[in-house]
């Protein structure tokens, strides 16, 4: 499911939103989509996707830390579970905001250098899914000396499928590496 699909589910000044619809009458063969946007970019706002070509250098270059991320995932046959990974760092807590429905529950949890945002979409009701997902959250490095940091990204929908966003360093403004 394109983002254009999610935007009448999604309010006008974004927090945490999320969609429900009429389950597939058919087979669900597509993988959802899921994306990063980091709001605090050097030069604006600056979204990354699962479908977008790999790049061998995926990086951004924030204004100032935390990083203020956006994750959304979207798929027809209804979003299961969507993952957001950062290491080495990790994720501020109170800045988590995940819809409060009582089928949608959230952890942040270690991970291997760092930390994970999980999010797990219940079905809402017999026949009825959660076609797409908006939460977002602030992210820091370990700090000191280091303040660069990786992300990675997944969603699953009911039927097993999946898909990943690749690897995207957020680095400081001040950083010598050039990003894309």
């Amino acid at each position: 499911m394109r983002l254009e699909k999610l935007l009448p589910c999604i309010a006008t000044s974004i927090a945490a939103a999320s969609c429900v619809t009429e389950a597939l009458t058919g087979p669900d063969v597509e993988r959802p989509t899921v994306s990063v946007q980091v709001q605090n970019a050097v030069g604006g706002a600056k979204t990354f996707r699962s479908t977008d070509p790999a790049s061998d250098s995926a990086c951004v270059k924030v204004r100032a830390f935390p990083a203020r991320l956006v994750l959304s995932a979207g798929d027809a046959g209804g979003v299961n579970q969507v993952t957001l990974r950062v290491f080495p760092g990790s994720i501020d807590r109170a800045s988590v905001s995940v819809p409060a429905t009582a089928d949608i529950s959230y952890a942040v949890t270690p991970a291997a250098r760092g930390e994970a945002l999980v999010v797990t979409l219940a079905r809402p009701a017999p026949g009825r899914v959660r076609t797409g997902l908006v939460a977002t959250l602030d992210a820091n490095g370990p700090g000191g000396d280091l303040p660069d940091f990786a992300i990675v990204a997944d969603a699953s929908d009911y039927a097993g499928n999946r898909a990943f966003l690749q690897q995207i360093d957020v680095r400081p403004a001040n950083s010598a590496v050039v990003c894309d």
